[in-house]
């Protein structure tokens, strides 16, 4: 990987955690917000950076697990393990995006939501609502990076006829 290349990396993690940061704790809908890193490690995937996103994962689970109070180390875990999932998958187009990345939303945050020792920390009614509301808000986020790259291939073609 070049200089180029890890200071785009570098440059996405600032951007991803901010948006984090910023939905976390400013633009919560009933105490749910898209899990940014998630997301981010799924674009990379499809991008054929699947090695890079593993490690991004990793940390980017840490940090995760940090700015929630959640239990150190699962959302890395979780992270990794979807990370090297999505690794399998050829490219998706848009509305295979919509279905892997609700399939692995909900998962991750079902999974969020058990304790080895307890089972469900929720009762499971609330927790399918809860992961439910969560895969609306990531796909919705998924749905305007979609929309925004799109429109950016499209001004780009209308400047090249020009």
């Amino acid at each position: 990987m070049g200089n180029k290349q890890i200071r785009i990396i570098t440059e996405q993690f600032l951007v991803i955690c901010t948006l984090q940061i910023i939905f976390s704790h400013f633009l919560k809908i009933q105490g749910v917000f898209p899990n940014f890193f998630l997301l981010w490690i799924l674009y990379l995937g499809w991008n054929n950076f699947e090695t890079v996103g593993l490690f991004v994962g990793f940390f980017t689970g840490f940090i995760y697990d940090f700015l929630v109070k959640g239990t150190l180390g699962l959302s890395s875990f979780l992270l990794i393990c979807i990370g090297y999932l999505n690794s399998f998958l050829p490219e998706p187009r848009y509305r295979e995006k919509i279905i892997i990345t609700s399939l692995f939303s909900f998962l991750y945050f079902a999974l969020l939501t058990i304790d080895p020792l307890y089972g469900f920390l929720w009762k499971k009614d609330i927790v399918i609502k809860t992961a439910l509301l969560f895969v609306l808000y990531n796909i919705f986020i998924v749905s305007l990076i979609e929309f925004w790259k799109e429109k950016r291939k499209w001004k780009r073609k209308s400047i090249s006829v020009i």
